[in-house]
């Protein structure tokens, strides 16, 4: 009877579980369909790269991110359409809810604080943010969660030889998926190591540091790091510490409700100081001790700037903690159930209304003007262009020529290197191409096709105040960083 007990409550487990993810993919899934075309700002660099894939067996911009080839799989199912990229996103939104759900399991010993938790990742305006903008950020997120799970029960006292193998499986896919949650494993993974190793404080710390250089070691070989990744870090902090909702900058770009996600998760450590003691595992507060960084007053989240990515992250692993904190300060099962009880009903309703908040259409770039401006013009085969970012790779994925944002630091032929410079006087531009009619041609407003060569004739006939004017970022005019050069080589 006791085995026939424990099957039914593991089955109901599992359908109530896929029931909730099943919810959450459509969910998603809606929201992404609200755009027919790809959506955010970087939404053709995912479908451009499953194209390049699929057609060519290469992704067009480097890339080693198991993140991407998986999205790649899914879209591969549905033609590698854009329609079938918004599945691969949907699914990926999803994700997080089943290491969410394990955690909370394992945390509270009971599958109601699963449930809790996975119900509130599954209506964290961030990680539909994270759906829409940032679907590498949120692969490697739901990898670091599995690795989490694990480690949390390797650190009980579990070492099974399965246990082992799937915390390496899944610590090796955060290393390889993205850098802001490799270094977190590799946080994590250090603290583990230190608290299990049954030797002094010594060998410890001299395995503890040997275990880190591998890892270090496999992630500059895998390219997962580099040193040029510092370049990242320049210019991403403020000199004042902010509030992200009392930023009005903020309030102009994102939605009211993840700026209201963002702020209660960056006051969540420091209210947890007060509650320390309650945090059951001494990796667990590493993981509390993590999100000071992680949401750092100073850091600049105009933009997916490595600040901001690290606060969308670090939403989840509040989410932990206070799952963590809560059911240690349980008292009484009255206290318990209320706790517990209370937010699962509540749950329902937030999915349907907080998720869709995340995605706004009107600002992601006008592709259905891009597609009317594409038409209005045509470039030779092999042909490259610079052009503003969001409008330069959907240029690629359109019409199979090269689309850049920066000037090119590779040889590229005089007659074959254009621009779609944006908000210009046609008549310096005519002057500077002597006579020569197809270097200069009309698009569709605020648009004109110049010959590369000549928009850099004609810039330096003008006064520098106004050649100032048009090196902005509608007119690209710097060369690639060095920190993405080394990893999109041309």
């Amino acid at each position: 009877m006791l085995a026939i007990q424990y099957f039914n409550t593991r089955r109901k487990t599992a359908a109530g579980l896929f029931l909730l993810f099943a919810f959450v993919f459509f969910i998603r899934l809606v929201m992404q369909l609200r755009s027919p075309f790809a959506c955010g700002i970087d939404g053709y660099y995912y479908a451009l790269q499953i194209k390049e894939f699929l057609a060519a067996g290469v992704f067009h911009i480097p890339d080693s991110s198991p993140v991407l080839y998986l999205l790649t799989g899914i879209a591969a199912m549905g033609g590698g359409t854009v329609l079938s990229l918004k599945i691969g996103a949907a699914l990926l939104g999803a994700l997080p809810l089943i290491p969410g759900y394990l955690l909370g399991s394992t945390i509270g010993k009971k599958s109601s604080w699963g449930f809790l938790l996975a119900g509130l990742l599954s209506c964290s305006v961030s990680l539909s943010y994270l759906s829409i903008e940032l679907f590498k950020n949120l692969g490697a997120l739901s990898f670091l969660l599995f690795t989490l799970y694990t480690f949390i029960r390797i650190e009980s006292g579990e070492r099974s030889t399965g246990l082992v193998f799937a915390a390496g499986f899944f610590f090796l896919l955060t290393l390889l998926s993205h850098r802001s949650t490799a270094l977190l494993a590799l946080l994590y993974g250090c603290v583990l190591v230190f608290r299990i190793l049954p030797c002094s404080l010594k060998k410890k710390l001299f395995l503890t540091g040997g275990t880190l250089a591998v890892f270090i070691g496999i992630l500059l070989l895998g390219k997962g790091i580099h040193p040029a990744d510092l370049g990242r870090f320049v210019g991403t902090l403020s000199p004042l510490p902010v509030l992200p909702l009392l930023s009005a900058k903020l309030r102009l770009l994102f939605p009211a409700t993840l700026l209201i996600e963002l702020s209660a998760a960056a006051l969540v450590p420091w209210i947890l100081i007060f509650f320390r003691k309650a945090i059951p595992s001494p990796l667990l507060r590493v993981v509390w001790l993590s999100l000071f960084p992680l949401f750092l007053p100073f850091w600049k989240l105009d933009g997916a700037t490595m600040g901001f990515r690290l606060a969308l992250v670090g939403v989840p692993l509040a989410l932990i903690v206070l799952i963590a904190v809560m059911h240690t300060r349980q008292k009484q099962r009255s206290t318990a159930v209320w706790l517990q009880r209370l937010p699962l009903f509540l749950i329902p309703v937030l999915l349907v209304i907080l998720p869709g908040t995340a995605y706004r259409p009107a600002t992601d770039p006008p592709y259905a003007r891009y597609s009317r401006l594409l038409a209005s013009f045509s470039l030779p085969k092999g042909s490259v262009l610079i052009c503003h970012r969001g409008l330069n790779l959907f240029y690629k994925y359109t019409t199979g020529n090269e689309g850049l944002s920066y000037i090119p630091d590779f040889p590229v032929p005089r007659e074959r290197l254009w621009r779609l410079a944006a908000y210009v006087d046609a008549a310096a531009f005519k002057r500077a191409a002597q006579g020569r009619r197809n270097c200069v041609r009309p698009a569709l407003w605020p648009y004109l096709l110049v010959r590369e060569d000549v928009w850099q004739r004609a810039l330096t006939t003008l006064p520098p105040q106004e050649r100032e004017l048009l090196q902005n970022s509608y007119n690209p005019f710097k060369k690639k960083p060095w920190y993405l050069r080394r990893q999109q080589r041309r």
